[in-house]
């Protein structure tokens, strides 16, 4: 054995501009194509990409092309990154892949369902808080905010309408979900007149399925009768006095 170092990894920018979208939950707030070997992201003046946001830190994360490969660097920060939700120090990153940055998501390189995900824009801060003090949030804060975030961006049921439970968001990260009366049901509906199984849930190769289970009432999809049907985002549903929106 020689006992030398490994030479570092040489810096090369890429051969095309990279493509990164910044998301709070399903809202778009920044979307910019890169052309360099460094892309830097945090609310300092300095970086490439800027967020400003006290959750952020001024340099919170690098994304560095080395040796033509991206790969993403903590830069020390308050709050920590994340890659697919996991926390990292350095990652390689792929196609597709979600950097948590404070409240914030940072898609690499985003797929066409990714961006369908993001139905609308906001606009950010008025006033930059680029020479602020981070906030600092603790580890069950952080914790907090990521479920959060990660709730908004899965698909799952939202409760509209005038219900009690009008805001209320139910999960759909499981293959099957039933819909009904029963205490066993994954997901509960008001009414006496309602089956105990009115209706299920689940995913096929192609996406979401709702099927009738009971003729007790009838399932609406944006105001029609089904026995079975594929949704598609956005989709409104009722049974009986329950209202749900859809979102893939």
């Amino acid at each position: 054995m020689s006992g030398e170092a490994e030479p570092s990894p040489s810096l090369r920018r890429p051969c095309r501009p990279t493509r990164v979208v910044v998301a709070l939950g399903r809202a778009l707030v920044d979307q910019q194509s890169i052309h360099d070997h460094r892309i830097g992201i945090g609310r300092g003046s300095k970086q490439h990409l800027i967020i400003e946001d006290e959750s952020v830190s001024r340099a919170h994360c690098e994304i560095r092309f080395e040796d033509g490969r991206p790969v993403l660097y903590d830069l020390g920060t308050s709050n920590g990154t994340t890659v697919n939700g996991r926390a990292v120090v350095t990652e390689p990153l792929h196609p597709g892949a979600e950097i948590g940055v404070g409240r914030f998501v940072v898609i690499f390189e985003p797929t066409p369902a990714q961006l369908r995900k993001l139905e609308y824009r906001v606009n950010m801060l008025s006033q930059p808080v680029a020479d602020a003090a981070t906030a600092y949030l603790s580890t069950e804060q952080i914790d907090d905010l990521r479920r959060s975030v990660r709730r908004e961006r899965e698909p799952h049921l939202l409760v509209i309408g005038h219900s009690s439970q009008r805001g209320c968001r139910y999960s759909l990260r499981h293959s099957r979900q039933t819909l009904g009366r029963d205490g066993h049901a994954d997901i509960s509906l008001i009414g006496v007149l309602l089956a105990r199984r009115q209706a299920e849930i689940y995913r096929s190769e192609k996406g979401f399925v709702i099927r009738s289970l009971s003729r007790l009432r009838r399932v609406f999809v944006n105001g029609r009768p089904i026995c079975q049907q594929a949704l598609n985002n956005r989709d409104q549903i009722r049974i009986g006095k329950n209202n749900f929106q859809f979102f893939d």
